[in-house]
């Protein structure tokens, strides 16, 4: 994919260390258990073992130039930008492998074939990396040179693509330099500088970025675009599922709160009763009945290894497909609000029971206090998994805390 007929479309070696040359038997023996695992009935379309190995080697690539960015960097957000997007890539790639060994008479060639190209994604994204972090030290330098000037490539034997860039110096918001940069291409070693040189005239001949390393990272958040061949038919619930894969630091975000902490994953935004969810989780810690709360994606019956590892293993051996709001103190709870419609209150809490032991419930309208109290009793006496119920009116009052005997 990324070899032509040009002696530097093989020089892999930008990087004299890729992942794939330094870890040849632990590669073996994923490559086994992946095979393995991939003939399974039951096997998940992303093999796990293959998203892993490929997701290291590109944070391995990222770590190597960013590794002195901390939370108060100004580039922090957008390095953690580009961590999901190459677990995003790495989710691709694992896809596009997990289908083609379902089908193939030799698996292990299919990955032999795709780890060919482990190396050269390996030293693109640090030469993407390596550009986007330059970028930002030029908007800091501009006021003093404020112009960027094409250097030519370290390599022996340069490709003419980028030959014609050497020498040419236009501003640093100059629209060129959104749609070139060194890196742009596969194995490109072009580098560039700031410089308070005159501007030279804009070239007339523009080559093509690859596909895939369109656009400036620094503008676009991306170091690898969807345009990539790994994205081609791949259907869109593999970006979901890479944000599922991808480590709980890189797709949880905290939301300040008076009391506690709430974590909020990045799936579960956009998901329905979110803002719901959230005003509830807040009430939840300001009234200290959790310590910490985590939003849950909603994941599918179809992911049992995912589900797992956010629901844990005895819920998901219970409910095979249901999905649950939150974990509160490491404990699965249900959030249900009432607001006294078509569906009763004693249908509400069912519904809840069904899908943990512990409820959470706001109520718009309260009923009688005696009708009330039998409604919560009859549940303790209908659902024996049920250990606790809390609830809260339409003023955000705490009106119950209820905790079985048992427990």
């Amino acid at each position: 994919m990324y070899f032509g007929n040009h002696p530097d479309d093989c020089n892999c070696q930008l990087h004299q260390l890729p992942v794939f040359t330094l870890a040849a038997e632990n590669r073996t023996t994923v490559a086994n258990r992946a095979i393995e695992n991939i003939n399974k009935a039951d096997s998940p379309a992303i093999n796990s073992d293959l998203f892993q190995l490929y997701s290291q080697n590109y944070t391995k690539a990222l770590d190597s130039v960013f590794n002195d960015i901390s939370p108060t960097h100004p580039m922090w957000e957008k390095v953690q930008q580009y961590r999901l997007n190459t677990a995003n890539f790495a989710a691709h790639k694992a896809y596009k492998v997990t289908d083609e060994i379902k089908t193939a008479e030799n698996a292990k060639a299919v990955i032999s074939k795709y780890n060919r190209f482990q190396a050269a994604e390996y030293n693109t994204v640090v030469s993407r990396s390596r550009t986007a972090k330059q970028f930002e030290t030029f908007q800091q330098e501009k006021h003093l040179y404020p112009n960027l000037e094409w250097i030519r490539t370290r390599s022996a034997n340069p490709r003419e693509l980028h030959l014609s860039y050497v020498g040419i110096v236009l501003p640093i918001n100059h629209p060129f330099w959104s749609a070139n940069q060194p890196g742009n291409l596969w194995n490109c070693k072009c580098d560039w500088k700031t410089t308070d040189t005159e501007p030279t005239a804009e070239p007339t001949k523009i080559t093509p970025a690859a596909k895939g390393l369109e656009g400036n990272p620094y503008d676009t958040g991306e170091l690898i675009t969807k345009k990539h061949p790994y994205f081609q038919d791949a259907p869109a619930w593999v970006e979901k599922n890479s944000k599922l894969l991808a480590p709980y630091e890189l797709v949880y975000s905290e939301i300040k709160t008076k009391e506690g902490k709430l974590m909020v994953h990045i799936l579960s935004e956009n998901e329905s009763g979110y803002k719901s969810n959230v005003s509830i989780s807040k009430i939840l810690l300001e009234n200290k009945i959790f310590n910490e709360i985590k939003l849950l994606p909603e994941i599918s019956e179809t992911e049992q290894l995912l589900r797992k590892k956010y629901y844990g293993i005895d819920y998901c051996n219970n409910h095979y497909s249901k999905c649950p709001d939150i974990l509160a103190d490491n404990t699965i709870v249900e959030i249900k609000q009432h607001t006294g419609g078509k569906r009763s209150l004693k249908s509400r809490l069912k519904e809840a029971a069904e899908k943990s032991d512990i409820i959470i419930i706001k109520i718009e309208n309260m009923p009688e206090k005696q009708v009330f109290e039998n409604i919560i009793n009859g549940a303790f006496n209908n659902f024996e998994n049920l250990k606790r119920i809390v609830v809260f009116n339409n003023k955000n009052e705490l009106i119950l805390n209820k905790i079985t005997k048992a427990n």
